[in-house]
């Protein structure tokens, strides 16, 4: 994700607009998107679950097949995602 991600925006961790953090579960992997403005919502994409066993552990050799085969899915087979509106005091 955070290839593809690098990829598709420009950012990159280099240039601290993009952190990374190590996930210990399935459960908690997702990816935040909030703009430098400020501005809502913040987008917060999680990988479905089917597609993460589709992917676990491929061989070296199934990698290229992959990822054509991900440029070609419906973008809600691959994630879920969640607007969220920051609440701001007044």
């Amino acid at each position: 994700m955070a290839d593809g991600l690098i990829i598709g925006t420009g950012n990159a961790m280099g240039w601290l607009d993009i952190r990374l953090a190590e996930a210990m579960s399935p459960d908690v992997i997702h990816v935040c998107i909030r703009r430098k403005d400020g501005a809502e919502p913040v987008l917060i994409f999680k990988p479905q679950r089917e597609y993460l066993k589709h992917i676990d552990a491929p061989k070296p050799e199934e990698l290229e097949k992959l990822s054509r085969e991900c440029s070609t899915m419906k973008e809600s087979d691959l994630f879920e995602i969640q607007r969220v509106l920051l609440s701001r005091p007044h």
